[in-house]
């Protein structure tokens, strides 16, 4: 793969579904209406806190000392 195409896969994974959603909101229910803010919103806090939580997830999931203490701080 060279650069060009590594480019334009990053560019359309990162921005071309949010001009889907962009574009299918704006059609159904319009700029004017407080849930097309509401969407918008929610759809970038997930994508900007996605990855911590998965990271945390996955060092939760592969260290068993990190996985007990936070079982244990849990429990109490």
């Amino acid at each position: 793969m060279n650069s060009m195409q590594a480019m334009i896969e990053y560019l359309l994974n990162k921005y071309l579904p949010y001009i889907v959603l962009l574009t299918c909101l704006y059609f159904s229910i319009g700029i004017y209406n407080i849930y097309f803010y509401i969407i918008i919103g929610v759809v970038i806090f997930i994508d900007r806190f996605s990855h911590a939580i998965g990271r945390s997830m996955g060092i939760y999931d592969s260290n068993p000392e990190f996985k007990k203490k936070v079982d244990d701080s849990l429990e109490d």
